[in-house]
């Protein structure tokens, strides 16, 4: 198998590995939905939450640990190192606020629905939609936390993060999955039901799977013009396969609303009354087609790196502050790493 296939099917089969432990634990989570009485909610809840509590730190280990065997896989063959990196395991799962939200989105949701005047039956289907949400979320979040943490202390990993996900992926993830090849990573956004995964980016050009490929080139053709959430709006529409007739925007405090023409133009509204309007916006490049020319190459990198340390080592002496001072150290020992790698 040639190297870049090897690699983009590595990432494919890391985010399939995720899959089938999500499809596990709501397989699990389906079984001991049955422990829930609709008809003795309250006296039943305590036996199910124990149990689905049991459930969720399980599965949430299963989905950390096969993370860190993934992460190693498209490390080795991106990079050529082939000893395991070990990185230091994020927090468990927090049973206070899991208990928490078990709760709500359970039992709370069935007796809410109830009072509502559901039959006990369409109440456990909607507590059931609720609480999978929850379960999905906390499994996931093992390998996804797991991830991003090898991610922030892995030198190699100095490209930051990209978003893998499903081929029936709603439109939001779709454009994340568009636009989230980048060097630095804050976060990783999921709804409840998403299945979408962190992967780690080693270097400028790293193949990807075909779909991200795919939805990186839709974005770049789809928003010529467009920005913000109309932009969204008109790769959403795409994504869906419907016809876009622009994006209006929600009032402001003013009362103002914008409105954006399928031709990029955009004009201001109040009380029904154009308040101005302008053109297209000037023809930009998208961020997702040129997100591999953003990252700079390495004697970009080297020439950045070595700039900030021969500036830092000139200064950190005379610092007087002891907290200024000791990030300079740390930064110029993180510089001095960095450049061992280039």
């Amino acid at each position: 198998m040639p190297a870049d296939l090897a690699v983009a099917t590595a990432q494919t089969s890391a985010k399939t590995s995720q899959d089938a432990l999500s499809a596990g634990a709501l397989d699990e989570m389906a079984i001991l939905w049955k422990l829930l009485d609709p008809l003795h909610v309250v006296s039943s809840t305590s036996d199910w939450l124990q149990q689905t509590l049991g459930l969720v730190n399980r599965w949430w280990k299963k989905s950390s640990d096969q993370a860190v065997t993934d992460y190693n896989t498209v490390r080795a063959l991106v990079t050529g190192d082939l000893a395991p990196f070990r990185p230091v395991l994020p927090a468990p799962v927090d049973l206070d606020t899991l208990t928490q939200d078990l709760l709500i989105t359970g039992p709370g949701t069935v007796l809410h629905q109830q009072k509502l005047g559901r039959k006990p039956e369409q109440a456990m289907t909607t507590g059931f939609v609720t609480t999978s949400e929850t379960v999905n979320t906390a499994v996931l979040a093992g390998g996804r936390d797991t991830t991003l943490a090898a991610i922030a202390q892995d030198p190699q990993a100095r490209y930051g993060a990209t978003r893998i996900a499903r081929p029936d992926a709603c439109g939001f993830c779709k454009m994340l999955q568009a636009n989230t090849y980048t060097k630095a990573h804050v976060g990783f956004a999921a709804h409840g039901l998403c299945r979408c995964v962190p992967g780690p980016v080693f270097r400028i050009g790293q193949p990807i799977p075909k779909l991200q490929r795919d939805m990186q080139e839709l974005w770049a053709t789809s928003t010529k013009g467009l920005y913000g959430k109309a932009a969204l709006s008109k790769f959403r529409a795409e994504v869906e396969g419907r016809e876009w007739n622009g994006y209006t925007s929600k009032p402001n405090k003013k009362g103002v609303i914008t409105k954006t023409a399928p031709d990029g133009r955009v004009t201001a509204w109040r009380d029904g009354k154009q308040l101005s309007g302008r053109g297209p916006r000037p023809e930009r490049k998208s961020p997702t087609a040129s997100a591999a020319s953003a990252v700079p190459d390495d004697a970009s990198l080297r020439a950045q790196y070595s700039a900030e340390h021969a500036a830092l080592s000139t200064t950190v002496g005379s610092t007087k502050s002891d907290a200024a001072r000791k990030y300079q150290t740390d930064r110029i020992a993180q510089l001095e790493r960095m450049l061992s790698l280039l």
